[in-house]
């Protein structure tokens, strides 16, 4: 019987294994953070994190630019990182001190109006410009002008609403709009202080002193109110304030 030869298979040639892809670590964490900064940059109070990620985001793309021209990849994405992370910084910036302007524009609004003396001759003092009753008007921001007249002494009615000391005088006040809009009174008010002791605002509705009796002013109009103030003794001086609303005042000062 014949004998059958058989031929043993080929050896078997395995495939050399791929070589692993470079990759460019810096770029891609470049590009990351430079979009985080980019996004963020825009959201006020996140932004103060955004801006801190952008400075590695432009480290890291540097880096990344250096290993790109030793490996070919990442270079697209290390400018990327770049760029983003340069305007996210630049829009942090822009964003943080917008905020900050609005902020103290807004703070500024808020602020007490004191207005600025128009007439007389009153002297200056450290606490800026004092007016003198019956000499001096005060024009407030809004152009509502404040002129009072010196104080007069007078005798409360019977029913007069708080009680007087030994001395009690009345002061008149002309509110003038001379700004282009109205003027609301409703919330007018007068405080004094004075070397007199103690000293009290006295509402005397029988004679229309101290009543909340102001109204809308409209541009051109001019109305008159009048305050009472009585003091424990008779004053060397007193020192009037004038508020028509609550963030407006007009300081007066008065020597009998």
């Amino acid at each position: 019987m014949p004998q059958t030869h058989l031929t043993p298979p080929p050896p078997s040639v395995l495939p050399e294994p791929a070589q692993p892809r470079p990759t460019n670590g810096a770029a891609t964490a470049a590009l990351v953070c430079g979009v985080i900064a980019l996004v963020g940059g825009i959201v006020p109070g996140l932004n103060l994190v955004s801006g801190l990620v952008a400075i590695p985001a432009v480290v890291c793309g540097f880096v990344g630019l250096g290993k790109a021209r030793r490996l070919g990849v990442g270079r697209r994405a290390a400018i990327g990182g770049i760029l983003t992370g340069v305007l996210g910084l630049v829009l942090t910036v822009v964003v943080i001190c917008t905020v900050f302007l609005g902020v103290d524009k807004a703070v500024k609004s808020l602020s007490t109006d004191t207005g600025s003396k128009v007439a007389g001759t009153a002297a200056a003092t450290p606490g800026g410009q004092t007016a003198v009753l019956g000499t001096d008007a005060v024009k407030l921001g809004n152009g509502l002008e404040i002129a009072p007249a010196a104080p007069v002494a007078y005798t409360p009615g019977e029913y007069e609403g708080i009680g007087t000391g030994a001395h009690n005088y009345q002061v008149k006040v002309v509110f003038t709009n001379k700004g282009g809009k109205n003027v609301d009174l409703g919330l007018a008010t007068a405080t004094a202080v004075s070397d007199g002791g103690a000293t009290r605002s006295i509402i005397d509705s029988g004679r229309g002193i101290g009543d909340f009796a102001g109204g809308t002013l409209a541009p051109g109009q001019s109305t008159t109110m009048t305050f009472g103030f009585s003091s424990e003794t008779a004053p060397s001086y007193v020192n009037l304030d004038v508020a028509p609303g609550i963030l407006s005042k007009a300081h007066f000062t008065y020597t009998f």
